[in-house]
């Protein structure tokens, strides 16, 4: 959720059941792969958590690289061709199934392309939003202030 592990930790449960009662009610296939979103983002939103706490705490560090990549490679690259993918499956119109297939390949383009480039180029996990977290881009605030 980009704000905290807590977050990312909450979504992530709530994502989870939401997942379960979804693909639990699908009935064909291709419901159950569009059914099962949830359940990647939940995936996403747990690595996320973890990817936050390895950045605040030394001891999690060494599982940083890992996390990180866990994450953009959700975030960049399975998204654009799951979300086409399971909508096409899900379409029963001819026409539209054609013109969805273009979409799927535009899908599958950015993610092989995402994918790529993820893994050719070293990336790193920072936050803005975290002072005490090492290698912030933000100075810590040396005052408080309460009403």
């Amino acid at each position: 959720m980009c704000f905290s592990a807590t977050a990312s930790f909450g979504a992530s449960a709530v994502l989870g059941v939401i997942g379960v009662a979804a693909v639990a009610k699908a009935k064909t296939k291709p419901q159950r792969l569009f059914a099962s979103i949830p359940l990647v983002f939940a995936v996403q939103q747990l690595s996320e958590g973890f990817l936050w706490l390895s950045l605040k705490d030394p001891g999690l560090a060494g599982w940083r690289t890992f996390l990180t990549y866990t994450f953009l490679v959700f975030a960049m690259a399975v998204w654009p061709f799951w979300i086409s993918l399971t909508v096409r499956l899900l379409e029963i119109n001819e026409k539209r199934k054609r013109i969805m297939n273009v979409l799927v390949g535009i899908g599958a383009f950015v993610a092989i392309g995402v994918s790529y480039i993820l893994f050719s180029y070293p990336v790193e996990a920072i936050t803005p939003f975290c002072p005490t977290c090492p290698g912030s881009s933000t100075p810590p605030v040396h005052g408080a202030y309460s009403l």
